[in-house]
């Protein structure tokens, strides 16, 4: 017996495999290569560099930053990394991405050092205080159109001179730096980092499993057992013992008391207003 024609053209027999519809829950997750990756530089406050603050035009930061390090300098772009999930093709898509904190500004780190022709360091005079310009030239060089040619639109200036970053600025700059290089600032590396530095408070309130008790309502002081949590709304299923047999009832977290970690009750309790 012949197959029935599905539609005009085609068989349920026949139909090509590309005519099937692929499933949503398929997913693809394309991070960061290493090449378009922006990595944080080790800031000393007692180091050699002199750390400035400079403007670039919109949405060009990482051009900029990218366009320095080539010529030799040391550049930092504070950037938060996220995770953006889309959908295409009927894909669910995961592309990992960095956004500036700091947008249309970058810091620049100039070794202002004097070197001798030899290139040897020569020690500043102490009355000395103009910064070498030498240090300077490759970051002010301009095109035919008189445009820098690193993007740089401004140094940020005090008084007609180079405000460079010093005391809680500057430690303030290197902190950041540091906590970037960690991941803390990094959307898929946060979670692992503030449960290893404080297990108990990263620990949620209440889990699948573990003994409660209700604490108000028309089932007060009825002991039961965690059956599921919904972190967002603030609410749990509990498995609650009556006449013998285990009744699910859902309540509020400030309607539970967690029996096997009492002393995170307070935590939960909102204060009144």
């Amino acid at each position: 017996m012949s197959a029935k024609p599905f539609g005009r053209r085609f068989s349920a027999r026949v139909t090509p495999a590309h005519f099937v519809t692929l499933p949503t829950k398929i997913k693809a997750e394309f991070p960061l290569s290493d090449e378009d990756r922006v990595v944080p530089p080790v800031i000393n406050a007692k180091g050699d560099l002199s750390w400035y603050v400079a403007a670039v035009a919109p949405a060009q930061e990482r051009k900029a930053l990218r366009s320095i390090i080539e010529a030799g300098y040391v550049g930092y772009v504070p950037m938060d990394t996220l995770w953006l999930t889309s959908e295409r093709f009927k894909r669910k898509v995961k592309r990992e991405i960095q956004r500036p904190m700091l947008r249309g500004y970058l810091f620049l780190g100039i070794d202002e050092r004097r070197i001798s022709e030899d290139g040897e360091i020569i020690a500043e005079d102490a009355t000395s205080t103009v910064p070498p310009q030498q240090a300077w030239d490759g970051l002010e060089e301009r095109d035919i159109w008189g445009q820098n040619v690193h993007g740089i639109v401004a140094v940020m200036r005090n008084q007609g001179k180079r405000s460079r970053l010093m005391g809680k600025a500057l430690t303030a700059l290197a902190r950041l730096a540091a906590e970037e290089a960690e991941g803390w600032y990094d959307e898929s590396r946060k979670p692992g980092l503030e449960a290893a530095a404080n297990p108990e408070k990263a620990r949620p309130l209440f889990e699948i499993g573990e003994a409660c008790r209700v604490s108000s309502g028309a089932f007060a002081t009825y002991p039961g057992v965690v059956e599921s949590v919904d972190e967002d709304r603030g609410r749990l299923r509990l498995a609650v013992d009556i006449f013998g047999r285990p009744t699910p009832i859902e309540l509020e977290f400030g309607e539970v008391e967690n029996t096997e970690r009492p002393q995170e009750i307070s935590r939960r309790v909102l204060p009144i207003a």
